[in-house]
């Protein structure tokens, strides 16, 4: 069982990436104006946040 503690800055920490460095990552990927990398770009930190939620075992 996880604890609330863990859950809880699991939480906050995707927040405050998700907020602060994901949308700067996808300005510059933007700004090759071209739409196939911004979706892989997009799908690709989908996937990383998928792996590190499976290695934590974060069920």
């Amino acid at each position: 069982m996880i604890s609330i503690e863990i859950t809880i800055g699991f939480i906050a920490g995707v927040l405050i990436v998700g907020s602060k460095i994901v949308p700067k990552l996808m300005d510059v990927v933007a700004r090759t104006s071209q739409h196939d990398v911004l979706n892989v770009a997009a799908v690709g930190g989908a996937f990383v946040l998928l792996f590190h939620l499976s290695n934590w075992e974060y069920q």
